[in-house]
């Protein structure tokens, strides 16, 4: 399972950064996601927070 993230349809709302820190950072300036430590429910509930839609789900 892999996330996607469209930064064109990004609002910046903070949502993934804040109560998904361990799936999603920024680092550097650049959007970190790490899902090797996160259960399928957990990924697809920060997915689904995504209040703009920019993190899609790739199986």
């Amino acid at each position: 399972m892999n996330v996607k993230w469209d930064q064109d349809v990004c609002q910046h709302a903070g949502v993934c950064v804040t109560e998904y820190p361990s799936l999603y950072k920024i680092e550097d300036g650049q959007f970190v996601i790490t899902l090797e430590n996160a259960s399928e429910e957990q990924i697809r509930e920060s997915v689904q927070r995504c209040p703009s839609g920019a993190l899609k789900i790739e199986d």
